[in-house]
């Protein structure tokens, strides 16, 4: 299984392995969607509460019903995270 070729950063590429995991694929690309991966709300409570012990961002599942690709969840996680002073991916 890999994660995300061509990945930006460090952080998309640990969401991308994130997805690789809990949706049991063996690749994700930076503009894949989550739901059609087959993604549903228990997988997404996964990766949430994942997301959240790797950088301390609480996502809510409408977050990732809107920023449904790596590219975007990561861009929204990184946001956060600048926003409560982290200031690093």
């Amino acid at each position: 299984m890999t994660a995300s070729v061509g990945s930006r950063s460090e952080l998309e590429k640990a969401v991308a392995a994130m997805w690789v995991e809990a949706l049991g694929v063996s690749e994700v690309q930076a503009d894949d969607d989550f739901f059609d991966l087959g993604g549903h709300s228990l997988i997404a409570l996964d990766v949430i509460d994942q997301v959240q012990k790797l950088t301390g961002v609480e996502l809510r599942f409408s977050d990732l019903q809107r920023a449904r690709t790596v590219a975007s969840l990561t861009d929204l996680i990184a946001g956060e995270m600048n926003e409560a002073g982290g200031g690093h991916e």
